[in-house]
């Protein structure tokens, strides 16, 4: 999930020199499947009712840091079960900002709540050596969007 430019813009905000044309949510890492099969076995399914998320403080992986992801995450593990329902792996929602550790970035990044935006749909991205590919919009369910992040 790409989040909306406004979102971005939020988050660059606090982390001078940032990228943030890449930054995403992955929902599910697919590897080496075909995505042609992929898409269309996700074709015409039902992923659930839209949903609020915002992006919210920060931690680590090792040397990446990544701001921490916040709002109806109980619809957004479900989102990621309908997509992988097998997968063995805990499902750690993050936005990757940085993969080279700084302190000073972790610490810009402490206390950060940034704007929440509606969950509507999804994309299907082809990541090949750091470039990336839309491959499908997926939309999810309508909502009564009352929820809050």
């Amino acid at each position: 999930m790409f989040p909306p430019p406004e979102v971005r813009r939020d988050l660059a905000s606090v982390i001078p020199g940032a990228r943030s044309s890449k930054w995403h949510i992955t929902l599910a890492f697919l590897g080496d499947a075909d995505p042609a099969v992929v898409a269309s076995s996700l074709a015409g399914r039902s992923f659930g009712p839209s949903f609020r998320l915002r992006l919210a403080g920060g931690g680590r992986f090792d040397a990446v840091v990544w701001a921490g992801v916040a709002g109806d995450l109980d619809a957004l593990h479900e989102l990621h079960a309908r997509l992988k329902p097998d997968d063995p792996r805990e499902f750690k929602p993050h936005l990757t900002v940085s993969y080279r550790f700084s302190r000073s970035l972790l610490n810009s990044l402490s206390g950060y709540k940034g704007p929440s935006w509606e969950i509507s749909s999804f994309q299907l991205t082809r990541s090949v050596a750091g470039s990336y590919s839309p491959l499908a919009l997926l939309p999810l369910d309508s909502n009564t969007g009352d929820q809050q992040a």
